[in-house]
């Protein structure tokens, strides 16, 4: 039945197992690279140019990271978080 759901940000989960001490669960497969490997390669990044201001590569992390905060369910009346 969740694999049925969607929702901006989240992924399907197929099936849930539990098995003895551990429990296992599959779910839709997401190309892509993880925060820690995004920040990684900013800092890197900045390292690289000598760069300590504000750039917009910085700026894409932050409203990629707003996007992923988006998908938490929020309080009743609050409809998303915004980067200022």
């Amino acid at each position: 039945m969740t694999a049925q759901l969607t929702y901006p940000g989240t992924v399907p989960v197929y099936d849930y197992v539990e098995d003895d001490a551990r429990s296992y669960y599959t779910m839709k497969f997401v190309k892509g690279r993880t925060f820690t490997e995004a920040i990684t390669e900013y800092h890197d990044w900045i390292r690289e140019n000598a760069r300590s201001d504000v750039t917009s590569r910085l700026v894409q992390l932050l409203n990629q990271f707003v996007s992923v905060c988006n998908t938490v369910p929020l309080p009743i009346g609050v409809r998303s978080f915004t980067a200022t």
